[in-house]
């Protein structure tokens, strides 16, 4: 397990320099998490979040890491957005396997993301800050998931996703928050 914050082109293993939070703060986008980005590439089972924040800036950090990807169980559990999610969830379906490649066919659970946008600070008032599973690991973030943000902020990981039971209860909110809207 380890602590990282977020420079100009991703991950640090210290507190950035003040000119290294002007450059990420000023440019265009942030570098995701190297660490948690190659973390989602390689997975297998699945990629769970929890951020009751996430946006196109999170889906951004997620399109990188599931880009070929033949990660069998993609979920979402966020807040409640006002927009559209079809737009978003297309553009993380649309950077998985195409279905006509070998690595597909050796894959053919490969199932759909999935995005439930149930979670507000009415219904669940709890989470603050925001996770993501990735096989059997857990990450915690202190601002959005992946890491895309250009504030100061960090990110720790991984932990061991079963020893924290945090499968457990995600899978808990997941069936406490209802079917998934595509």
């Amino acid at each position: 397990m380890e602590l990282h914050f977020f420079g100009p082109a991703g991950g640090l293993d210290r507190f950035p320099k003040e000119y290294e939070l002007r450059t990420r703060c000023n440019a265009a986008t942030a570098a995701p998490l190297d660490p948690f980005v190659l973390s989602t590439s390689y997975a297998i089972e699945r990629v769970w979040i929890l951020d009751l924040h996430f946006d196109h800036v999170g889906v951004a950090a997620l399109e990188i890491g599931l880009k070929g990807s033949s990660v069998r169980d993609v979920r979402l559990l966020t807040g409640t957005r006002k927009d559209d999610l079809k737009p978003l969830t297309a553009r993380l379906n649309a950077v998985r396997l195409p279905a006509n490649t070998p690595a597909a066919a050796q894959t053919p659970q490969l199932a759909s993301v999935e995005w439930r946008d149930f979670l507000d600070s009415k219904s669940y008032p709890f989470p603050h800050d925001r996770f993501a599973l990735v096989d059997g690991e857990l990450w915690h973030f202190g601002h959005t998931v992946g890491g895309a943000g250009k504030c100061l902020f960090a990110c720790s990981g991984p932990w061991d996703a079963q020893a924290t039971e945090a499968i457990d209860f995600y899978e808990g909110l997941w069936q406490k928050f209802g079917p998934a809207r595509r």
